[in-house]
């Protein structure tokens, strides 16, 4: 018990420490006098595995590249369609060997090809749009990396989630994630600040059994060198500049939050069963203000867990300086809305959306819309 106090306090000092930062209060309502315009969405083109050249098992990590492309990530697979949805090729090649992998945790996309963390074993690979390897990078086994998030000026950012390793404990705790950057010749890993958030732990004898988390951590590479981070049930965005490697703004405006009642709550049943015994997160008593955040050429486009009937979910646009520039609903088809709004596969490019959804043989498959 006193081990897990002196955790307790750690975390309240981090706390105190990342929200020592002004946060910019925008108002409720934003710059654009005009703001309130509904945007639709119209299928245009959809995207199945029955050719057999590829497989939909559960893709994820939709991304848009410059030249358009759509590339998915899913088990063993980062596959590349052009525009047009032509499947041109899957960029993971399973093994252990030079421009191989066994597990991946992200990738992103440059102008000049992908990065590609991969998990096991533990290396960095860059490729080109044709799906040449021009670099692999070993990465020693003790520097432990969860989740890649982008490359900049010689250097690549990681989340990593800092486990707080209780002798026994069950319930609510603080669960960091610490923001890491690895030098590009693998040799220097350096933390840069941690992102609080709760979650349930199940811990018995200084052995993790597993958790449910209470907040979310969501974030979204804005203009190649920044990083903005959203850690928090409530209505809070943190600018990461990877200049200076600090934060360089906090902002958010003012929202009414949305009472989460069992009409609009469709969150899965976040649980674990573990010891035969079962840990769930706590009823809410509100929706997570932010469900999702897209970067969209120089705007930053947040969709809230606000809706209106008729109309669709708000989505809020900020520029780089943190102002609320502009806001607007964006009426989604009923195969998106049927589903948990913050855990549906989303990429957004100019005009464009991409979303995985279900077939009427309840398959996925990736889906096109134009929205105007």
């Amino acid at each position: 018990m006193k081990k897990y106090a002196i955790m307790l306090s750690l975390f309240s000092l981090v706390i105190i420490n990342t929200q020592a930062q002004e946060v910019i209060e925008n108002p409720g309502k934003p710059v654009n006098s005009k703001s309130g315009r509904v945007l639709k969405v119209e299928e245009i083109l959809r995207i199945s595995d029955e050719s057999g050249k590829f497989y939909f098992k559960h893709p994820f990590n939709l991304q848009i590249a410059s030249n358009n492309d759509l590339f998915v990530q899913d088990r063993e697979q980062i596959l590349q369609f052009d525009s047009e949805g032509k499947y041109l090729r899957n960029i993971f090649k399973k093994g252990q060997g030079p421009g191989e992998m066994i597990s991946i945790t992200r990738y992103q996309l440059t102008e000049k090809g992908i990065i590609i963390h991969c998990a096991s074993p533990s290396k960095i690979l860059k490729v080109d749009y044709e799906g040449k390897v021009t670099k692999e990078l070993t990465i020693h086994p003790e520097k432990k990396l969860d989740s890649f998030q982008f490359y900049y000026d010689k250097r690549y950012y990681f989340f990593h989630v800092g486990w707080r390793q209780l002798d026994t404990f069950e319930g609510v705790v603080g669960l960091p994630y610490e923001l890491l950057s690895l030098s590009a010749d693998g040799e220097t890993l350096t933390e840069h600040m941690t992102f609080p958030t709760k979650a349930v732990i199940a811990s018995r004898n200084g052995a993790r059994g597993g958790y449910v988390p209470v907040d979310r951590r969501i974030a979204a590479t804005w203009q190649e060198r920044y990083l903005v981070v959203s850690h928090t049930e409530e209505y809070l965005l943190n600018l990461f500049d990877a200049e200076s490697n600090q934060i360089i703004r906090k902002f958010k405006r003012k929202y009414p939050r949305v009472k989460a009642t069992e009409k609009n709550d469709n969150r899965p049943n976040l649980r674990i069963n573990l010891w035969g015994k079962i840990f769930q997160a706590p009823k809410r008593n509100y929706l997570y203000d932010i469900e999702q955040l897209w970067v969209n050429g120089n705007e930053l486009w947040v969709l809230t867990s606000k809706t209106e009937e008729g109309k669709g979910y708000v989505v809020d646009v900020f520029d780089i300086s943190g102002v609320y520039t502009d806001t607007f609903y964006l009426r989604l088809p009923e195969e998106i809305t049927n589903e948990y709004i913050g855990f549906v596969k989303m990429c957004i490019g100019g005009e464009f959306l991409y979303a995985v959804v279900k077939d009427e043989n309840d398959l996925y498959i990736i889906k096109k819309y134009r929205m105007y």
